[in-house]
């Protein structure tokens, strides 16, 4: 089955994606990576008038620390090196303070790290 008729807009910046958004209120749907709502749009379980596609939006593309935390960005499609051992640091600094899921006769377990 082909998607209902929609306006598509591909900006470039998030200033101009968020102005889309704030015109189209409620008759929208964002794009990002397409797993999720292009298989709607097909079924024609979703019908929006507009579709706004932020897949060039440089600005949402990154991971950092913030506030204490890991920032990870939209358009974040994998993992990098640098992030990677980024991403290893903060979880090797995590697990003593939080338990970890095993997965284990097909039932999640939960262990602690603490000895």
């Amino acid at each position: 089955m082909k998607p209902a008729k929609f306006d598509y807009y591909d900006p470039r910046s998030l200033e101009e994606a968020l102005t889309l958004l704030d015109t189209h209120q409620g008759d929208c749907k964002v794009l990002a990576g397409g797993q999720s709502l292009m298989p709607l749009l097909n079924m024609r379980l979703a019908r929006p008038n507009v579709v706004v596609d932020i897949n060039r939006i440089k600005e949402l593309n990154y991971v950092r620390p913030n506030d204490g935390g890991i920032a990870v960005g939209a358009l974040k499609p994998r993992i990098t090196s640098p992030t990677r051992r980024f991403v290893a640091a903060v979880q090797s600094a995590a697990a003593s303070l939080t338990p970890t899921r095993r997965r284990s006769c097909r039932r999640w377990r939960w262990r602690s790290t603490r000895k």
